[in-house]
């Protein structure tokens, strides 16, 4: 979990870069947006699944 959180947020901090977004490709702004949105998911899947485990 602390691996896509990590991930989530280095992906994040990219995106809100504007230095990135101006200069990047769209293609590669584009796969970044869409790596963060994995690790979010997987972030709240791992934490959904952690909260089955600790009721």
């Amino acid at each position: 979990m602390e691996q896509a959180r990590r991930e989530l947020g280095r992906a994040e901090k990219n995106l809100r870069n504007e230095g990135f977004i101006s200069k990047a490709p769209p293609e590669v702004v584009e796969k970044e947006r869409e790596k963060a949105e994995l690790y979010r998911a997987q972030a709240a899947r791992l934490e959904a699944l952690l909260q089955e485990l600790e009721a």
